[in-house]
């Protein structure tokens, strides 16, 4: 899969570097920061915090120019899936030279700040996705930060195996290059999905006492569930029936999972599904209103203008794509 044509230059490198500190390019003739007009790299990137301290960055790009970056990388887990190309990457004073495999993960853990060095030269290419997942992260997951440290030692690294329904989920993420709602639903579950899978098997877990939230096979089905779209048209009575748990843990794992209650989930989800139908199928307001589980079509175009910022009845004047990043 070849990148789009998109020429990317410094500053838009810089503004998507969220997930490191003191971030900085340089050409490695000259050792001297590229110049903003210049371009860097040809293709789509894209980084989002999903959830404060998990971040995804993807990247489907060609140097157009030799160049490198530095920057400082905050303690947690990094995990990278290489789908194409290699990558030179150094993490304080090891070197890391990855080729792309699809089967596995390349995880490196840091238990403190370091720097991190990448470099690229010109008609390179590369496709790959990276998850980070900070400290103060694994903590609210159940992980406690002085027991991930004796658990591990600094830039321990590890190849982990991945599920082929993984990988697939992961090679999906480079059709989605718009960063609205519906996009940004589907990489968080990805991101919570690779995540569990990679702490799951880290060769030097434990990470903390006792079974991590994150972890849980029973969240995995939660998530799995909820993402597959099945869940949309259901009450929380049946969820919780078809997949044998309780309310409360139904509720305790979308707190955990999504960092939101189940209800304020669904509701988004239904309200994304409402407005596809209106952009898509041309559905009247009271079919959208239905769909979306309001049966007052008032109560939904408040509901609809609260989320996308338009009224329902305006929705057919903007773009879907537009709407969803409202």
């Amino acid at each position: 899969m070849q990148p789009i044509n998109q020429t990317l230059d410094q500053q838009y490198l810089i503004k998507h570097a969220i997930n490191v500190r003191n971030y900085r390019i340089f050409t490695p003739k000259k050792a001297s920061r590229i110049e903003g007009s210049l371009p860097v790299v040809q293709g789509s990137l894209l980084t989002q915090e999903l959830q404060p301290g998990l971040v995804l960055h993807k990247v489907d790009a060609r140097a157009v120019n030799d160049f490198s970056f530095t920057a400082q990388i905050d303690p947690g887990l990094r995990v990278s899936l290489l789908f194409a190309g290699e990558t030179h990457l150094t993490y304080g004073k090891k070197s890391l030279h990855m080729h792309a495999d699809t089967s596995k993960a390349h995880v490196t853990a840091l238990t403190e700040v370091d720097g991190c060095t990448l470099a690229s030269r010109k008609g390179e290419y590369r496709q790959a996705v990276n998850i980070a997942m900070s400290e103060s992260w694994l903590a609210r997951q159940g992980f406690d930060s002085q027991a991930m440290r004796r658990a591990t030692h600094h830039l321990a690294a590890q190849q982990i195996k991945l599920p082929e329904f993984v990988v697939q989920q992961a090679s999906q993420l480079f059709n989605q290059l718009d960063a609205g709602a519906a996009s940004r639903l589907s990489r968080e579950g990805f991101a919570l999905t690779l995540a569990a899978h990679i702490i799951e098997n880290w060769q030097q877990a434990p990470l903390a006492q006792g079974t991590a939230k994150v972890v849980s096979r029973r969240s995995q089905q939660f998530m799995d569930f909820l993402l597959s779209g099945e869940a949309d048209a259901l009450t929380l009575e049946q969820i919780s029936q078809v997949l044998g748990m309780s309310a409360a843990t139904l509720q305790r794992y979308a707190h955990q999972c999504l960092g939101s209650s189940l209800t304020h989930f669904l509701r988004q989800r239904r309200l994304i599904n409402a407005c596809k139908a209106l952009q898509q199928e041309g559905v009247s307001i009271s079919d959208a209103a239905l769909l979306a589980g309001y049966s007052h079509t008032a109560n939904f175009a408040t509901a609809f203008k609260r989320q996308f910022g338009v009224c329902p009845t305006d929705a057919h004047r903007y773009a879907l794509t537009d709407l969803l990043m409202k």
